[in-house]
């Protein structure tokens, strides 16, 4: 089934040594959808070593009212491969 995607984005990129962090933005017509990757350095290229997406529960607050989010722990941000392990 096709995707609806109007658009993606790079929202923001934060390197430090030997790692990079970089969020992203997908405009669908349903809503936004945010990633964030985090890279690793790997020679001359890199390679992403993590993909979280952002909680859908709290949209990324972390704060599921005046709590932490339960589905993130308060990140804000989600291991999908995560809830894959706890099936």
């Amino acid at each position: 089934m096709p995707r609806d995607k109007v658009g993606a984005v790079v929202e923001d990129v934060k390197q430090s040594a030997g790692s990079t962090r970089v969020i992203t933005r997908e405009h669908f017509s349903s809503g936004d959808s945010r990633m964030r990757y985090h890279l690793a350095a790997l020679g001359q290229s890199w390679k992403i070593v993590r993909i979280d997406r952002e909680c859908f529960l709290c949209r990324g607050t972390g704060q599921a009212g005046s709590a932490p989010c339960q589905k993130c722990d308060g990140e804000g941000w989600y291991d999908p491969r995560r809830d894959d392990a706890n099936a």
